[in-house]
């Protein structure tokens, strides 16, 4: 009988195996839980389990912290529990029941902190499964809390700079819409003085006409007093709605602002009330300008004037200068002012101030507020004209019950103006023969007769055109031209031109009841020997001809 192998002997060879096995499973099994156990918990990421019901049954240390409360108070509560109520709605509870999965679009959960405020969470989640069946969701959140206020940030940062701008391009708006209203009535204005002193040149013209033959002591001469000083006022009022409406640079020089203020101020000083303070902060380091040094002095006394006349219970006047440069990000600078460096000159009162409805009105001619009567209504007129003349500006702004701030623009000068030096006189011959160039009857009938009675010769042209076929047949019978600026057919300045082709040494005396030296005339007046304003005296025309023709 044949012997077998103890069976017992595989069995152990066989079992031995088995369980080292199984050792080596269970020690690489406890190795990876330890390994899950510790990314699980030391996540950076929010990871929690949901079961069916949406309700957390673990979590790690992160969501806690993120929300600033201990993990067992998150443990048993519905994850749509933990919406901020004040961000809670339809869309947010559904994404909270139902987490995004793996590749859809992620919502942000509005979550609520223990202190009240919105942590936001963007949470993603993974179907769990127990034997083929569904049997919760992890979910693994990401905190975007800061990403979020960054982005609100900038949208708000945008949405300001949108009201920024659009109030910005508001104020450009209305201001554009205000200097064209202002150049508006400056033309009318002008058309206005323009037109009301050549009614003054035949009403002063013909009253020096019968001072002429009457008697000093007589009652015509009496009457011819009154006539005189009453078209005078009148041309002075008319004076200074040109000065609201002219555009004169030809005499500007560079003058010191500062120098200009004090004498203003020494010139008004008589006469400002002792309960009126005045204060001055002249700060401005190059305070020379390019301009007209009376008319600027005369801005500043109507300025202050208006400063003092708001304070009738007394108050403080403020004057002060600063330097300024203006360019094209400049949110203030106003319409129609260049880039570059400009005085700024302040004159600010502590008085009633400026109705809102009002302050739009105040720099229109005869506009006043005054009802003593003292006042015409052109002071500001005057400024206004004045330093938009000169290529500056000026605001306003005003509180009722606070007082008012009038700030001047004016462009700093660095350069000394160069002057215009007056045409060379050429001899002359008496009596000489005068070509008067006028389009309005009045006008050339009173020149004809006050030019006889000085003694002179006359020929008439009622426009330019007229003018020059007379001066290109007569031009050497003629001594002087007197020419109007405004005229149809051909105007004054284009006849001038034109008498200067036939004869470059033609001598001419410009007269005009427009602005003084205006950007029209400019040309006309710089190749001239004289101008006159509208209206003048026999005198004034007497000693310009004289001038000339001697």
């Amino acid at each position: 009988m044949s012997k077998q192998a103890p069976a017992s002997g595989v069995s152990r060879h066989g079992g031995g195996g088995f369980v080292q096995r199984l050792r080596r499973l269970a020690r690489k099994r406890r190795i990876f839980a330890d390994r899950y156990h510790a990314l699980y918990e030391r996540s950076s990421l929010a990871l929690f389990e949901l079961d069916l019901q949406g309700v957390i049954r673990r979590t790690n240390a992160r969501l806690p912290e993120l929300l600033g409360c201990a993990p067992e108070a998150l443990v048993s509560k519905r994850l749509c529990d933990l919406l901020h109520p004040d961000l809670r709605d339809a869309e947010t509870e559904g994404a909270a029941e139902l987490p995004s999965q793996p590749g859809a679009a992620v919502p942000l959960l509005p979550l609520r902190h223990r202190d009240g405020q919105v942590v936001w969470l963007q949470v993603t989640g993974a179907r769990l499964t127990d034997d083929g069946n569904d049997s919760g969701t992890l979910c693994v959140g990401q905190d975007m809390t800061a990403c979020r206020r960054a982005e609100e940030d900038r949208r708000a940062a945008s949405e300001i700079e949108a009201r920024e701008v659009a109030e910005r391009d508001r104020r450009l708006a209305e201001r554009t819409r205000e200097a064209q209203r202002m150049e508006s009535i400056g033309r009318l204005a002008g058309g206005v003085a323009h037109d009301f002193n050549n009614r003054l040149t035949v009403i002063l013209g013909n009253a020096n006409l019968i001072r002429f033959g009457a008697p000093p002591e007589s009652t015509v001469a009496r009457y011819v007093d009154v006539i005189e000083k009453s078209a005078i006022q009148a041309a002075q009022l008319t004076q200074q709605l040109l000065g609201f409406a002219r555009r004169d640079r030809l005499h500007h020089k560079r003058v010191d602002l500062h120098r200009l203020i004090a004498e203003a101020i020494t010139l008004l000083s008589p006469s400002i009330p002792r309960h009126i303070r005045l204060h001055q902060d002249l700060g401005a380091r190059d305070s020379c300008v390019l301009g007209d040094a009376a008319q600027l002095r005369q801005v500043v006394i109507n300025l202050v004037t208006n400063a003092i006349e708001a304070m009738a219970d007394g108050g403080d006047v403020y004057v002060t200068t600063a330097d300024l440069t203006l360019d094209g990000a400049t949110g203030h600078a106003s319409v129609g002012l260049s880039p570059g460096p400009y005085v700024g000159l302040r004159i600010q009162d502590t008085g009633t101030g400026i109705a809102p409805d009002i302050l739009k009105n105040i720099f229109e001619p005869f506009f006043t507020t005054n009802r003593t009567g003292r006042s015409a209504g052109m002071g500001l007129a005057v400024v206004y004209g004045t330093v938009r003349n000169h290529g500056g500006c000026v605001e306003v702004a005003s509180t009722v019950r606070r007082g008012a701030t009038f700030t001047v623009y004016l462009p700093a000068s660095k350069v000394i103006a160069s002057q215009v030096a007056p045409a060379p006189v050429a001899g002359g011959r008496a009596p000489a023969r005068v070509l008067v160039v006028d389009d309005e009857d009045g006008v050339r009938d009173v020149m004809v007769g006050l030019l006889a009675r000085l003694g002179y010769h006359t020929a008439t042209a009622t426009n330019g055109q007229e003018a020059v076929e007379y001066y290109r047949s007569n031009g050497d019978a003629i001594d002087l031209v007197l020419v109007d600026m405004q005229m149809p057919v051909m105007d004054g300045q284009t006849c001038c031109r034109e008498l200067r082709k036939l004869n470059p040494q033609v001598r001419m005396l410009i007269m005009t009841g427009c602005a003084g030296r205006d950007s029209q005339a400019g040309v006309a007046v710089r190749e001239a020997q004289g101008y006159l304003q509208k209206p003048f005296a026999a005198e004034t025309l007497a000693q310009e001809l004289a001038r000339i023709l001697s």
